[in-house]
């Protein structure tokens, strides 16, 4: 599972990324590092018998919106684009998400990370 969290990972966050992220993570967390390779990325987020990369990659976007949590929503906007989403697939999944906060009323206290300027510019950590 380690490996194929990984692996997983550097597909979704770029091979650079991904080695200062678990650097971090050794550091500081390493029970939550294991938990997030293994768990969240080893069996959730790789599984490919059910849904496309890119799928599981809608569904995250949506789920880091509703969280109301910009940092992580960055890293995986991102990552859609890595996983080979386009920017017009992005903004129709982003769309979707703020439609269903609006929806159920969810008050949301951050804005959604711009897309252009995330997509370029953003590193991990």
């Amino acid at each position: 599972m380690t490996r194929r969290g990984e692996a997983y990972m550097e597909r979704v966050f770029g091979a650079e990324d991904m080695e200062r992220f678990t650097k971090v993570m050794d550091i500081y967390w390493p029970d939550l590092r294991k938990l997030i390779v293994n768990y969240c990325y080893g069996l959730y987020q790789s599984e490919r018998s059910v849904l496309a990369d890119i799928d599981t990659s809608r569904i995250s976007l949506a789920s880091l919106v509703t969280m109301d949590v910009p940092k992580q929503l960055s890293w995986h906007i991102r990552g859609f684009m890595n996983l080979g989403g386009t920017r017009e697939e992005l903004i129709k999944t982003l769309d979707i998400a703020k439609t269903i906060v609006d929806i159920v009323g969810v008050n949301l206290q951050n804005p959604i990370p711009d897309i252009d300027e995330t997509i370029k510019s953003l590193k991990l950590v």
